[in-house]
This record gives C-alpha cells, sequence and structure tokens, in this order.
C-alpha cells in the first residue's frame, strides 16, 4: 500500500501538485512579463526607437503573461462554447482554439518582420527555442489526452518556452545596450574645414 492509496494521503499528494502548479504558473507569468518589459526596452533604445516588432512582441508577451495568471483564454473559450460553437474536430476545449489563434498571429507577426528578427543573431537561436516549445506546449494541451501525464508534459514544455522567450528578449536587450554604449563611448570626429583639415598654428 502507498501513501496516497488512502484518503489522507491523496488529499495531501493532491494539495501538493496544486503547490506545484501554483509556483510553475507564477514563474511561467513573471518571465513572460519580464521578457515583455526587456522587448519594450530593447524597442525603446534609450530614445532611439527599433523596429516595431520588439514593441508588438513586448506587449503580446506582457499580455500572455496576464492571461497566464487570469485564464483569459479559458474564459473566452468557455463563452464561445456556451454560444454552441461546436470544438473542432480532435480539439480538446475551446480555450485551445483561441491560444492557437494567438499563437498564429504571434507568428504571422514574426514573418513579416522576419528581415528584422535575423538581423539579432544572439536573440535568434534562444527565440526559435521558445517558439519550438511553446509549439509542442500549445499541441499536446490541444490534442493530447487530458488524463494522465499529458498535463504534466503540457506544463514543462510551457515553462521551457516561456524560459527561452526570456533569455531571447535578454540577448536582445544586452544587444540593443551594448550598441547604444558603445555609440556613446566612441569619440568625437576632428573637426574638418570645407577644404581640408584644419592645421594648427
Amino acid at each position: 500500500m502507498t501513501w496516497t492509496s488512502t484518503p489522507e494521503g491523496a488529499a495531501k499528494c493532491y494539495g501538493l501538485w496544486m503547490l506545484v502548479w501554483l509556483g510553475v504558473d507564477v514563474l511561467g507569468a513573471g518571465m513572460l512579463f519580464c521578457g515583455g518589459l526587456l522587448a519594450a526596452a530593447a524597442w525603446y533604445g534609450r530614445g532611439r526607437h527599433g523596429s516595431a516588432y520588439w514593441l508588438i512582441a513586448g506587449i503580446g508577451l506582457v499580455y500572455l503573461a496576464i492571461d497566464e495568471r487570469l485564464s483569459l483564454h479559458e474564459r473566452i473559450g468557455r463563452r464561445i462554447s456556451d454560444a454552441g460553437v461546436a470544438n473542432p474536430p480532435g480539439v480538446n476545449h475551446m480555450d485551445d482554439v483561441v491560444l492557437l489563434a494567438l499563437a498564429a498571429a504571434g507568428a504571422l507577426v514574426t514573418l513579416v518582420f522576419w528581415r528584422e528578427v535575423v538581423r539579432h543573431r544572439t536573440a535568434l537561436p534562444a527565440l526559435v527555442v521558445g517558439a519550438g516549445f511553446t509549439a509542442a506546449a500549445l499541441a499536446v494541451d490541444a490534442l493530447a489526452p487530458v488524463e494522465g501525464r499529458a498535463p504534466r508534459m503540457e506544463e514543462l514544455l510551457e515553462l521551457a518556452g516561456q524560459g527561452s522567450l526570456l533569455a531571447a528578449m535578454w540577448y536582445r536587450w544586452s544587444e540593443e545596450r551594448a550598441g547604444v554604449t558603445r555609440l556613446e563611448a566612441a569619440p568625437a570626429p576632428e573637426p574638418v574645414a570645407a577644404f581640408g583639415p584644419i592645421e594648427a598654428d
């Protein structure tokens, strides 16, 4: 007999799992929020506004952080289901469709600004890895059976994706900060007259 075979043991196991799930949820939301702030800071560039992609990415990550804590996509999905809209074939819940739509919008924005994204080689690998983990988490959440190990796997994949996206935005912000610092530290050019260099008397 295991300690989870009794009602008290099962209740303790469930309570421990919920505590871990809450910690993972808060950690993931925090990483998304910080990533959004870093992306917006990289766009601002100390007053030198850069590509709008990083501002859009920052706003999107902050929204996802809020969604992670308030379950906005689940509320929207329930309202759609209550309105009588049936789940697409093979999809577990309507809120999964909402998340897939948000992911598709993010992918479309990234494709539109792809030339800007690939310019930043330090952030690109983490961004690609984060997108891969996030896509895998969405697939497990939407298509895998809701019982068994699928929810745990989905949470781990989602957390890995959130961490990778935070790393990508950190690299992008660090790159911008280093570039601005180099610009500020560069020596001022020597004055040049209209018809040649100025000679000392």
